[in-house]
């Protein structure tokens, strides 16, 4: 998400106010920075033969 300019973002969410895309563009960032992937559920367990293919 840092190659992209907060202005696209600001557009494609419909924001009149650039403060109210950023306050958004924080809290999604600490959202998906806190979320493990299944894929790293998987290996942290030591379970990759049950990977389903």
């Amino acid at each position: 998400m840092e190659d992209v300019d907060i202005r696209v973002i600001q557009v494609l969410l419909g924001h009149a106010k650039l403060d109210t895309t950023a306050l958004y563009t924080q809290v999604a960032t600490r959202t998906i920075s806190s979320v493990m992937s299944p894929l790293d559920r998987i290996t942290a367990s030591g379970h990759l033969d049950e990977i389903p293919i």
